[in-house]
């Protein structure tokens, strides 16, 4: 729109300023992922075994990331002591809360953190049933 103020007579262009759509919520998944899947999409992303991973996920916990150890010390899916699941988690970028070692995504991301760093004390050897894991 062109607005001519005639006392000046000068020409001013006046823009109308429109809000911009909202943007569109995401389509539901049509049902969360298993626990399997949810392996086979993180490994795929760090470009690690899925088959290795999913058989430590099975040996250690049967899938059941909610699973304590009878003597506590081993804590979810990944049956993560307290001080490996906190030092992977720092330096996976999440915090080092040892309840998060239950959350099944969190502890999947922290799991790879560990097996993809062994140059900085992690590697496949922190599950001892990796050698059932072929």
């Amino acid at each position: 729109m062109v607005l001519l103020d005639e006392s000046v007579h000068e020409v001013q262009e006046v823009y109308e300023v429109q809000e911009a759509p909202p943007a569109p919520v995401p389509a539901p998944l049509a049902r969360p992922l298993s626990i399997p899947e949810l392996i086979d999409a993180a490994a795929y992303r760090w470009g690690v075994s899925a088959a290795r991973m999913r058989c430590i996920a099975w040996r250690e916990s049967s899938y059941r990331p909610w699973v304590t150890s009878p003597d506590g010390r081993y804590r979810g899916l990944w049956q993560f002591s307290r001080s490996t699941f906190e030092w992977g988690a720092r330096n996976a970028g999440y915090p080092a809360d040892w309840n998060l070692a239950y959350d099944p995504v969190v502890s999947t991301e922290v799991a790879l953190w560990v097996i993809t760093h062994p140059l900085q004390g992690g590697g496949w050897g922190h599950w001892g049933v990796i050698r059932l894991c072929r």
